[in-house]
């Protein structure tokens, strides 16, 4: 038996040597060169309140990522020969170094750069007697042999900072005494103090304010070179006098510079060309005519005449939603801010692939304030988009409720079609068709005897339209808003038919809504009409029976039911798109739904059908009250991880009409983006037990939950995530059927359900496919001392997710 064992020991031995030595990244660098395996940074600072997190990202080389410790993505990499890459075999080329990382390899020059970064970024920051060096040392492991790590090497920035400059004063010089009061307005609460530590980026952005501020009360012709900074550090590098010294512009007398004066300007025309074509272009096309039209932008301004320049005989598009969206009026001060919401207002008619807006002087040039010319260039787009999808899935369970261990093959069709453009005045018109079906396996045992629409567990086939307008839509005018809040209206249909093999629904939607931003991370949506039909007939005598058992919540959810609703959203998203910082997402929605109605039928005495419900059409229509909220902070680690933290929740009340919410308007627990630990729609309400009969959506009144996810690369185009989910649904009331379930205040956190687990991304850039692998950690539906269910996991308990983007 030793000898066996010690003969296996060996086998794996001889295994791992192979496997170190086929996978060395080591034979991708060249014969002298050392692997970059970690960088490190040794800051001696004297109270300089410089972090090492700051100084990081300056660094410009960086090792390979890993993945548990290990850089899985550099060995995959590895597993390729030490070939070019035109000489590489398939799986070379398209498996190894396709989804592992290259090797990498330390650079002298990029350390040198790296270090002159550093030394830049302190320099600007007040440590002017920083000094800057880089290092390697050998990386050593005592658990593996030294040829294994001999030329692998950790680059150590070392950074000394003896002192850190402090501002002793801060003053302005005006050079152009005419600008003197408005610079005092500007600059009256400049974020600069005594004692505060010299910083080149504050001074840098209170230049860009004053040159934007600038620019926004009428002076076009002002940059921010015309804004300097004198440091007078007589006192000691320790201490600094600064001076902001607002220059003069200059003009050439002869031979002679001499110093000017800044003027204001304000726009005298506005040319508009909504069809611009480069006269480079083949497809260049002459002016053959100009139009002068009128347009009073809001009720309280001026009219402004504006010229249209034409190259059709026949506008592409009207010029009215044109002008609309032209904030720059005649007579007016130039401002930068109007110009950029006056290109944001034309780019979310979603209709121009090219937007210009330049300025041009106009003589005479001896008054005090000066005059513009603005053209507007725009070039349209393609106005027609027709796209499709396809899909098809497996799953292990059926949505029979009379069949068991069967497994079901599902397909999924979607055509769209989108008009940009459809009556000219840059309406969206956007249609979509669905076909979707799914047959169980059985189907081809021997003894199957399924045919016509038996063979279909599930089948779906839905259309909608969607008209948007680039406007407030009746009963609102052009008069009473503006375009700078980005006005849409929308006018939505849709009729979707649903056959299961226990019941058959339809359902009927309508929707008109209004949307506008108040800012660029500000977005509100205003829905005063949404109306729902759902119809539905169940044809299983089985699940019948089931449902005739439950609460009358649960009959009410499988019954006919109308909902005419109002909502009210809000939406604020701190991301900048620009750059990667730490930002915050919140979502509000608030919904009312039934009292018109309610409110139509007491005041015309209308009579109530057997349950003791109103009705409209035959039809009882639901009344509630339903909010929710939504908030996301991501945490960026780095230029490649993210830290991303979600707490949700809402609360729905039904009352007078309705015994229970709708069933779309109820909550769900579980699923790819909720509780992954869970099938969809499978967890809760509270702690009620899950009956293994039970063949319906599991619904509450109440939503609270949170997850905490951290992604990170793993190598290549493949990333990794580990996550904890928190959460349940709850009911308001105790029902039959979902004993349990009821939110009580003394008891409901013994009942947040919690699953962790490990995610797979595939980030292919314009799309992401995820695979999440959640267990159950603690699981309410349990008795409550045998609630932590972890330690009994097996991997036939382990819930597989898919999905398509991040969950959140």
């Amino acid at each position: 038996m030793k000898i066996k064992t010690l003969a296996i020991y060996f086998l794996y031995v001889c295994v791992l040597m192979f496997v170190c030595y086929a996978c060395s990244p080591t034979k991708h660098i060249s014969k002298d060169g050392y692997l970059l395996s970690k960088n490190k940074i040794i800051l001696n600072s004297n109270n300089s309140n410089i972090s090492k997190s700051s100084i990081r990202p300056l660094i410009k080389q960086d090792p390979n990522n890993k993945f548990l410790g290990v850089k899985i993505g550099m060995y995959i990499y590895s597993i390729s020969r030490n070939v070019a890459d035109s000489n590489c075999n398939f799986f070379e080329k398209y498996l190894f170094r396709a989804v592992g990382d290259r090797p990498v390899e330390l650079s002298e020059d990029i350390s040198n750069l790296s270090c002159k970064n550093i030394k830049t970024y302190l320099n600007s920051h007040g440590c002017f007697s920083v000094s800057v060096k880089d290092s390697i040392s050998r990386l050593r492991r005592p658990y593996l042999p030294w040829t294994f790590y001999k030329r692998r090497v950790v680059e150590n920035y070392i950074i000394n900072i003896p002192n850190r400059a402090i501002i002793d004063s801060f003053i302005i010089t005006v050079k152009d005494t005419s600008l003197q009061k408005t610079i005092s307005q500007l600059t009256k609460n400049i974020p600069i103090k005594k004692g505060d530590y010299y910083n080149e980026d504050i001074l840098s952005d209170i230049r860009n304010d004053i040159a934007s501020n600038l620019r926004d009360n009428g002076y076009y012709s002002f940059t921010n070179k015309y804004i300097f900074f004198e440091v007078d550090t007589s006192k000691g590098i320790e201490r600094t006098n600064i001076n902001m010294v607002i220059n003069n512009p200059t003009i050439t007398i002869g031979d002679s510079v001499v110093a000017s004066r800044f003027k204001p300007y304000k726009i005298n025309k506005i040319y508009i060309d909504p069809n611009y074509i480069p006269i480079t272009s083949s497809d260049y096309l002459p002016a053959i005519d100009t139009m002068l039209y009128y347009h009073k932008q809001k009720h309280n301004l001026a009219v402004t005449p504006l010229y249209f320049i034409h190259n059709t005989t026949k506008p592409i598009i009207k010029e009215k939603p044109i002008m609309r969206c032209i904030l720059v009026q005649k007579d007016n001060i130039f401002s930068s801010k109007i110009a950029k919401n006056t290109y944001d207002a034309l780019f979310q008619l979603r209709n121009f692939k090219y937007i210009d807006i330049s300025y041009t002087e106009l003589p005479p040039w001896d008054k005090d304030t000066l005059d513009l010319a603005c053209f507007v260039r725009l070039s349209m787009n393609k106005p027609i988009n027709l796209s499709s999808s396809f899909e098809f899935n497996y799953s292990a369970s059926n949505n029979g409720v009379n069949e068991a261990n069967s497994s079901n093959f599902g397909v999924e069709g979607n055509l769209s079609f989108e008009n940009k453009n459809i009556f000219h005045g840059a309406e969206i018109f956007t249609t979509n068709v669905k076909l979707a079906s799914e047959i169980s396996s059985n189907i081809f045992k021997k003894d199957n005897t399924k045919n016509g629409w038996d063979i279909f567990n599930a089948f779906e086939a839905g259309i909608d339209f969607s008209l948007e307008l680039p406007r407030f839509f009746a009963p609102f005018s052009t008069k009473f808003y503006s375009m700078e809040f980005h006005p849409h209206t929308s006018i939505k249909a849709g009729y979707n038919i649903q056959k299961r093999s226990y019941y058959d629904r339809s359902i009927f939607n309508l929707n008109y809504g209004y949307s506008w931003q108040k800012t660029e991370k500000k977005v509100y949506y205003f829905t005063p009409a949404e109306i729902n039909y759902v119809k539905i007939n169940i044809t299983d005598q089985n699940y019948s029976d089931l449902i005739n058992r439950m609460d009358k919540r649960i009959q009410y959810q499988m019954s006919n039911h109308l909902v005419m609703a109002m909502r009210y959203s809000y939406i604020f998203n701190g991301q900048n798109i620009k750059t990667k910082t730490d930002f915050n997402y919140f979502s509000f929605n608030s919904e009312i739904a039934g009292n018109v109605l309610d409110a139509y039928s007491n005041l015309f005495n209308k009579s109530k059908n057997t349950d003791g419900n109103y009705t409209l059409f035959n039809i009882p229509f639901s009344q509630y009250a339903r909010t929710d909220l939504n908030y996301i902070h991501y945490n960026y680690k780095g230029q490649n991880s993210t830290l991303v933290y979600r707490v949700f929740g809402g609360i729905g009340v039904a009352y007078g009409n309705a015994q229970a919410l709708p069933y779309e308007k109820s909550f769900f627990g579980g699923g790819a983006n909720n509780l992954r630990a869970w099938q969809m729609r499978g967890l809760g309400p509270g702690h009620s037990k899950v009956a293994s009969n039970m063949k319906y959506d599991r619904a509450g009144d109440i939503a609270f939950g949170a997850n905490i996810e951290y992604r990170f690369p793993i190598a290549g185009f493949l990333e990794g995530a580990t996550f904890l989910d928190f959460g349940n649904i709850w009911t308001l009331k105790n029902e039959k059927g979902l004993e349990g379930g009821q939110f009580k205040f003394d008891s409901f956190y013994k009942e947040i359900a919690t699953g962790a687990g490990f995610g797979l991304r595939i980030n292919a850039k314009f799309i992401i496919i995820r695979f999440d692998f959640a267990a159950k950690v603690w699981d309410p539906a349990q008795d409550l001392e045998d609630r932590f269910v972890l330690n009994n996991t097996s991997l036939s308990d382990i819930m597989v997710q898919f999905g398509i983007g991040y969950p959140f």
